[in-house]
């Protein structure tokens, strides 16, 4: 089924958020529907019907309701995108994204980017020469083919290595995301030690790690992938989602396996651990 793609307005855009002291989103849903994506909850609020990656609402008015916010708030630090992938497909040609960044940042406001698509790159010819930006890539594993089971709409984790490499030859602050982290996946050994290793080559400024949030929705959405592609998987899934200690001691084998990889790769003392 073709996603339902709508033009809309909005009456505000530079919300309040817990991350950040803001938080801006061009877009309402997101095209990349990554099975393991948190904003899934979001359908909870838009009313929408269609599942989680086949719809998107585009705020047309984004631009022209910013310049307006920016005239009468306060400055502060900003994450783009909460709830959406600023960058995704729909972005290439409204550049609402692109140009609600170049604002915030010459506005004076903190600007803390993170995406899963190359297309940023194009906007590098904005964000250059801020010292307020921060470009951050979220790359959960160096394996494209692994990753295209559960995020295969995004650009492949290689294209976006090399999009935080090309940030760091422009200059920016660089921080790479390394979640979630799939249980008995992303988080095993060899290929965290892979992954940091990576993330050291592309000369990454900071780091943060987080697990696999297991809400009813995402869990859903992981299920059948997991029994298709990885039914070895199923039982370590079953006890994560049971009540229990288990949850609790896996996840602290997975932080001490990060701690390794990221002192092997000389990062561990500009990662931050949310496991």
């Amino acid at each position: 089924m073709r996603p339902v793609v709508r033009e809309i307005e909005c009456k505000t855009l530079l919300c309040k958020s817990g991350v950040c002291d803001y938080t801006i989103n061009c877009y309402v849903g997101c095209l990349h529907g990554c099975a393991f994506c948190y904003a899934r909850f979001m359908r909870r609020f838009t009313g929408h019907w269609e599942p989680w990656g086949g719809y998107l609402d585009i705020r047309v008015n984004a631009v022209k309701v910013l310049e307006h916010e920016l005239r009468r708030k306060k400055p502060g630090s900003v994450f783009v995108s909460s709830v959406c992938d600023g960058w995704q497909p729909a972005e290439e040609k409204y550049r609402l994204t692109r140009e609600c960044v170049r604002r915030l940042a010459e506005a004076g406001f903190k600007v803390n980017i993170l995406t899963k698509s190359a297309l940023a790159e194009r906007d590098f010819e904005v964000l250059r020469g801020h010292r307020n930006v921060e470009f951050g890539m979220s790359i959960t594993c160096t394996e494209d083919a692994l990753a295209s089971f559960f995020e295969g709409k995004a650009s492949p984790n290689s294209a976006r290595l090399e999009c935080i490499r090309r940030a760091r030859e422009e200059g920016l602050q660089t921080c790479a995301m390394a979640a979630p982290l799939l249980p008995g996946l992303y988080d095993a050994e060899e290929r965290l030690e892979s992954l940091f290793t990576a993330f050291a080559e592309a000369g990454v400024t900071r780091v943060n790690v987080d697990k696999l949030n297991l809400y009813p929705s995402v869990a859903a959405a992981l299920g059948p992938i997991i029994r298709r592609h990885f039914p070895e998987l199923g039982q370590l899934y079953r006890r994560l989602l049971a009540k229990g200690g288990f949850k609790e001691d896996y996840w602290a084998m997975v932080r001490e396996r990060v701690e390794v990889a990221a002192r092997g790769a000389g990062l561990w003392e500009v990662t931050r651990l949310f496991i």
